[in-house]
């Protein structure tokens, strides 16, 4: 029974120039892995563009406690906990007047 060809099967031929063809073929050509990873940097571009295009939302929030000693404020204030909270919403959309950010996009998913 015969098991999977070799990495280099067409040498068994002892052709020179087949193996010259197949040299120049494989050089400067990606490994899968190699071909994969550009692939994913590529789709990272196209998407890091057009998230331009997208309106964006943050949300940032926090709190301060605060107890002041009576010797400072006094018995009726003195000793309590007191505090502050604050939520803020940021909500922004760039309107894309002169097309620099779909040029931008479109570069990047041609590119």
């Amino acid at each position: 029974a015969t098991g999977f060809p070799a990495q280099d099967w067409w040498k068994a031929l002892g052709d020179a120039q087949l193996d010259a063809l197949v040299a120049e073929g494989l050089a400067g050509h990606p490994s899968l892995d190699a071909a994969d990873a550009r692939l994913r940097q590529a789709q990272a571009q196209v998407g890091t563009a057009r998230a331009d295009e997208l309106p964006s939302l943050s949300v940032s929030g926090g709190y301060t406690g605060l107890r002041l000693p009576e010797s400072m404020v006094g018995s009726e204030m003195g000793g309590r906990y007191g505090g502050s909270s604050q939520v803020a919403f940021d909500f922004s959309y760039g309107v894309d007047l002169s097309g620099g950010k779909r040029a931008a996009w479109e570069a990047a998913e041609d590119g």
